[in-house]
C-alpha cells in the first residue's frame, strides 16, 4: 500500500514542480523494471488526465501527438521524467541530476548506496527525498534513516468534526465512498470521515 502512495506522491510532484526529474530507486534492476511496467503504468491508467499527459507530447508546432507510454526505465510526462533505477548498478546512482528521490525497499539497500545516490540532488531546486521500507533491524536500513530525520508526523484535519489525526493510524477506516449516505460530502467520491 505504501508503494502506491509513493507513486501517487511522485506523480503529484512531477506535475507540481514541472519540469523535474524523479528518480525512483529500488535495490536491483529487475525490481525497477517490474515497478515501472507492472505497477506504475497501472496506477497512471486509473487517472485519465495523467495517462493522457504520459502518452501525449507537444511537437515543435505545439500540436499534441501520441507517443506511447515510454521506455520501461524512463517515462516522460509533460516536461517531467520518471527514471526507474537501482542502487546496485555500477553507474545507475551517478551522473544523473535528479530533483526528487524515492527509495523503495530500503531494507535491500546498503547505507553507502543511498548516501552516494543522495548526491544526485545537489543541483536541484526541489531536493525532496522519500524513503519507504519494511523495517528489519534497529539502527539499520529504514530505521537508520528515520532516526536521522525530524520524526514529525503529518496530521490531517477531518472536514466533518475538525479533529486532527495521523492517517497512518486511521487508514483505511477513515475513508469511505459516499453514495449519498454521508450528508454534506461530495457524492460518488471517496471522502474522509470520522
Amino acid at each position: 500500500g505504501f508503494t502506491v502512495w509513493e507513486m501517487l506522491a511522485n506523480i503529484y510532484m512531477a506535475i507540481k514542480f514541472e519540469p523535474c526529474v524523479i528518480g525512483m530507486f529500488l535495490p536491483d534492476q529487475a525490481t525497477a523494471g517490474d515497478k515501472s511496467s507492472r505497477r506504475f503504468v497501472r496506477i497512471v491508467k486509473t487517472i485519465p488526465a495523467v495517462y493522457e499527459r504520459l502518452t501525449t507530447q507537444q511537437d515543435q508546432d505545439g500540436r499534441a501527438k501520441r507517443t506511447g507510454e515510454g521506455n520501461v526505465m524512463t517515462r516522460v510526462m509533460g516536461e517531467s521524467a520518471f527514471l526507474f533505477l537501482w542502487v546496485s548498478g555500477k553507474v545507475s546512482t551517478e551522473s544523473r541530476p535528479i530533483d526528487v528521490l524515492s527509495f523503495d525497499e530500503v531494507q535491500g539497500m546498503a547505507l553507502d548506496q543511498i548516501d552516494k545516490t543522495l548526491e544526485r540532488l545537489s543541483a536541484s531546486r526541489i531536493r525532496f527525498v522519500l524513503m519507504l521500507s519494511t523495517a528489519n533491524f534497529p539502527d539499520a536500513d529504514i530505521d537508520f534513516w528515520y532516526k536521522l530525520g525530524d520524526r514529525k508526523v503529518w496530521m490531517t484535519e477531518c472536514p466533518a468534526c475538525g479533529a486532527e489525526s495521523d492517517l497512518s493510524e486511521a487508514f483505511p477506516g477513515c475513508v469511505a465512498y459516499n453514495d449519498g449516505k454521508i450528508p454534506g460530502a461530495p457524492l460518488n467520491d471517496y471522502v474522509y470521515v470520522c
